[in-house]
């Protein structure tokens, strides 16, 4: 039988309220709605596998809380202050670079990760001076795709899961709980 969270979600309420667990249904974004409340101090940080959480200024994210104990999967810990020091990226240039990753709003953009991504936004410094570079040097096919995902993600916020080879994942902002 397959389980349809919507329809489960009234009783789920019900239940941490009736537990004594506050329960706040966030006006749009639910990240959003945790990032906010992690800055405010009002939570620790946000417990979500969605990174997004990052490009709305969570200053604290966590990873695999929920993971299964059969799964041996690690909690991770992402400290945005560290991430952004470790990368030497203003929080601006962090989003720009998630934006070229592909976010919720925008899609991948082929060629691009994560590494090629940084590398454009710390050689141009912004989103737009990469699509103006890429309307010069670059194919059509990629122009279309940079400038779509500048334009579609521009209020939007998105989706980074970053890995660096040779460092370890303490230095870029990652506390891994065992």
């Amino acid at each position: 039988m397959e389980l349809h969270i919507q329809s489960q979600q009234p009783w789920c309420k019900k239940l941490l309220q009736l537990m004594g667990v506050p329960v706040i249904d966030a006006p749009s974004e639910a990240e959003a709605q945790c990032a906010a409340m992690a800055k405010e101090g009002a939570v620790y940080g946000a417990a979500t596998e969605d990174m997004d959480c990052l490009t709305f200024g969570c200053p604290t994210l966590i990873r695999h809380l929920m993971a299964p104990s059969s799964s041996n999967t690690p909690i991770q810990e992402f400290s945005l202050s560290v991430l952004l020091q470790e990368l030497d990226v203003s929080m601006e240039q962090f989003i720009d670079m998630c934006i070229l990753c592909g976010c919720d709003y925008a899609s991948n953009i082929r060629g691009i990760g994560a590494v090629r991504a940084l590398s454009l936004i710390k050689q141009h410094g912004t989103l737009e001076k990469v699509v103006q570079v890429g309307r010069r040097q670059h194919t059509l096919a990629c122009v279309i795709a940079l400038t779509a995902a500048a334009q579609s993600a521009a209020d939007s916020v998105l989706l980074l899961d970053y890995t660096h080879k040779g460092r370890s994942e303490r230095t870029l902002g990652v506390q891994v709980w065992h």
